[in-house]
């Protein structure tokens, strides 16, 4: 779905994905794959500007929970492909509610650590990983939701952050490794540092990637583009890392937006680095 952001076209991510060859290339991995195609969200009324579209979402993601719950129940791992950001708030729930006490890096240029209150857009894919961290909305959330403990949570790659959203980023004690600091010491140890954080004394590992981390110039379909991001090597990086580690539990690729995709370059890249995710290897 594309409700929790701005612009249309991030319903069409996981379309593009497949199409990249997905679930073929995972085969080729040695892994059984099933996909259980599209979650449609039912557009009610947009009645709440602080909160757009949230009746929609609300409904979108409990269905979601739903799936991956069973997913997860059956040993499985759980690949969640967006759609918007706000998809997070039912993978991540869902993870965390089956595994108890995980860790989460979530890739991003952008904070997602707004509420109804501090966001300038009322766009909740904005929201997730604020709710995900119980800072709100609540409503965002599955009700029995334990949520993630911040000392575990990583947010990787930011540049473009709204100044009451750092406010609440520093008080909420989240790790924060913005560009800034990637630039100074290099993605490995970086990376090195999250996982290290992410997994000290936790079940494991829930991956978020947002591809509008990536540079523009190497993932031309996002909805919000934010000039200067990771190289694509650099985004490698970070999924083979976290593949070696070990530590990884599920993963999130979202914010794909074919529209305004360049001959299918950024699903094609969202593809591969779930595979590089899953262990594929250069050599």
């Amino acid at each position: 779905m594309d409700l929790g952001a701005n612009r249309r076209g991030v319903d069409l991510g996981p379309i593009a994905i497949r199409y990249a060859g997905l679930v073929e290339k995972i085969g080729e991995l040695g892994y059984s794959a099933q996909d259980f195609g599209d979650i449609i969200p039912h557009v009610s009324e947009d009645i709440n500007p602080k909160m757009r579209h949230l009746n929609a979402i609300l409904e979108a993601n409990l269905r979601l929970y739903k799936s991956a719950r069973q997913t997860l129940a059956e040993d499985a791992f759980l690949v969640t492909l967006g759609g918007d950001h706000s998809i997070s708030c039912a993978s991540v729930a869902a993870v965390q509610t089956h595994f108890g006490n995980i860790g989460i890096i979530w890739v991003d240029a952008h904070g997602d650590f707004n509420n109804e209150d501090t966001s300038p857009s009322g766009n909740i894919h904005g929201m997730s990983l604020s709710a995900l961290c119980g800072y709100g909305p609540e409503v965002l959330v599955e009700e029995k939701f334990c949520p993630v403990n911040t000392k575990n949570v990583v947010l990787l790659g930011g540049r473009d952050f709204d100044k009451k959203e750092i406010l609440r980023l520093k008080e909420s004690g989240i790790t924060v490794f913005s560009i800034s600091e990637i630039d100074k010491f290099g993605m490995g140890e970086i990376m090195t540092k999250s996982l290290e954080i992410a997994s000290r004394g936790t079940s494991g590992i829930h991956l978020s990637f947002d591809m509008d981390v990536v540079s523009p110039a190497d993932a031309p379909g996002v909805s919000t583009p934010v000039h200067s991001g990771l190289s694509s090597r650099e985004a490698f990086l970070i999924a083979e890392m976290a593949a070696e580690s070990g530590k990884l539990l599920s993963i999130d690729m979202v914010e794909i937006n074919a529209i305004l995709d360049a001959g299918n370059r950024t699903a094609t890249l969202a593809c591969e680095l779930v595979l590089s995710l899953l262990g594929k290897k250069v050599f």
